[in-house]
């Protein structure tokens, strides 16, 4: 998510964080006001915002989310024996 990442201070208040995709910053922005109380309680300060920006990164692009079935077929296509192995003990996917 944001391990990588090391927030870039704009001022006192202001604290830009780069995250890799849309759902990252929706996640943090559906906690921010629980991020919001843990600094105020631990750290005392007040007003702070917190701004999120999606990187652009070309190789989470060409990812392709496969469900189980599809990425059951990746590993047969690599390991011919799954297939075997699956044909001689009659298996079906029930994925």
């Amino acid at each position: 998510m944001i391990k990588n990442t090391k927030p870039i201070y704009i001022n006192t208040n202001i604290i830009n964080i780069q995250v890799d995709s849309q759902i990252v910053k929706g996640y943090i922005d559906s906690i921010k006001s629980d991020i919001y109380k843990w600094i105020i309680e631990h750290a005392a300060v007040e007003g702070l915002q917190i701004q999120l920006i999606v990187l652009q990164n070309p190789e989470l692009d060409k990812k392709i989310i496969k469900n189980s079935r599809e990425r059951f077929w990746d590993m047969e296509e690599r390991n011919p024996h799954l297939k075997t192995l699956r044909e001689k003990l009659n298996l079906e996917l029930d994925i």
